[in-house]
Parts: C-alpha cells; structure tokens; sequence
C-alpha cells in the first residue's frame, strides 16, 4: 500500500481482523496512525522494494491490539524511516497491547516525543505481555521528558541482537530500554562468540531493570551517564 496523504481524527489505517498491510511511503494524520485489531499483520517496508521512503505520522504511531505481527524491513532502494510527532500523553511509534510481536529488522524509527511524559519508541503495554524483537535498525527518542524509554519492555519479552537503540534527552526516570516486573531482556546471543552490536546509548540510564525482571547480557555495547 502506498499512501500519499491520510487525514482522520480516529485511525489512519484500520487492519480490521487478519489482513496483511504493507506501507513503504505514507504521511499520515491521525489520533492512531494505524491500527492493527486482530491477528493481521503490518509489513513496514519491503527488503525487496526500491519504492521505499518516509513515512511520517502526527499523532501516534502503530497500534497493535491484540495478536497480530508488526514487522518493520529495511529496503532494497532508499532508506526507511519511521517518524511520528507526538500530539498526546503517553506517545509512541509501535505499541503491543495485548500479546502481539513486533519485530525490527531495519530502518530508521524515531520519536520526537514534545516534551510529553511516559513516552516511548517501541513498547509494550505495561501489563499485557507481549514479544518485541530487535534484529537490526535504529530506534531513537528525543525531545522527551520524564519517565520516557527509546524501547519498553513491560512485562514482556525483549530480544535485542543487532541495531542501536538511542535515548537523546536526559530526565530523570529515563533510559534507552527499560524491563520490568515479570518481564525479561536479552542482548546478543548466547554463544562462543562475543560482538559489539547491538549499541545500548542514554543520556541517563542505558538499561532499567526493576525489580522481578530478567536481564541476559550476551554481546552488545551500553552507554549511559548512569551506571
């Protein structure tokens, strides 16, 4: 699907029940730029497509309510970005609500949170588990303030083995990931071999983890004024 221009107070794009939605170039205004309500997917650039470009949201990003896949590529031509204007409380790129994946494999995705609170790049809802995943791409928060996170794990399950994840605003109650509760994070693999990918960079914390949760350091780089 590619969209020049969408304009609505409620979603941009409804994936109503199982459907398969591809964006390579959009700018969306809307309360939810898209809406992903069941067990359907959302494809964010194609690796196999040179049509590739910007696609630009005000308001929030992609809304994952219930099961379903939310899978950003990186592009065979041109590069993919990802960039939302927050325009609400709680901003975020891509959210999981209730046991949906989302799953990073490249591109650029950046949040310009406007000074909100409780704002996020890639998350998961505090207390509906969900699975993000983390192969590659740049995931980028700036412009926040307080209790804000480049990447939110939740109680859910967080696997990071390449990309950057980036924190560019400092506040208190702020890190590049964050994992709480039952929740669990891994970086790298475990294996015989150790890498400097992925990079973990904050202007605060590099990683927050609370208590209960589970951390796996394997392979990686983090960065953050806070030990």
């Amino acid at each position: 699907m590619y969209l020049s221009y969408c304009f609505t107070d409620s979603n941009g794009i409804y994936n109503h029940s199982d459907g398969n939605v591809i964006v390579n170039k959009a700018q969306i205004t809307a309360s939810i730029g898209i809406y992903n309500n069941g067990v359907g997917s959302i494809n964010i650039g194609d690796e196999n497509s040179t049509s590739c470009g910007t696609i630009s949201i005000t308001g929030n990003g992609v809304y994952n309510a219930i099961t379903g896949v939310v899978t950003v590529n990186s592009c065979a031509g041109g590069e993919l970005k990802i960039e939302v204007s927050a325009q609400s409380f709680a901003p975020y790129v891509i959210r999981n609500y209730n046991g949906g994946s989302i799953v990073v494999n490249g591109g650029e995705i950046s949040l310009s949170a406007n000074s909100l609170i409780d704002s996020s790049v890639v998350c998961n809802t505090q207390d509906h588990p969900g699975n993000i995943t983390i192969n590659g791409g740049k995931i980028r928060i700036y412009n926040a303030n307080y209790y804000h996170a480049a990447l939110t794990g939740g109680h859910g399950n967080v696997v990071i083995t390449g990309g950057e994840i980036i924190d560019e605003t400092y506040y208190d109650y702020s890190s590049a990931v964050s994992v709480g509760g039952s929740g669990s994070l891994t970086l790298g693999s475990k294996d015989d071999s150790v890498y400097d990918k992925p990079l973990i960079k904050s202007e605060n914390k590099g990683v927050d983890v609370t208590s209960g949760a589970t951390f796996n350091f394997y392979d990686g780089v983090i960065k953050g004024k806070v030990a």
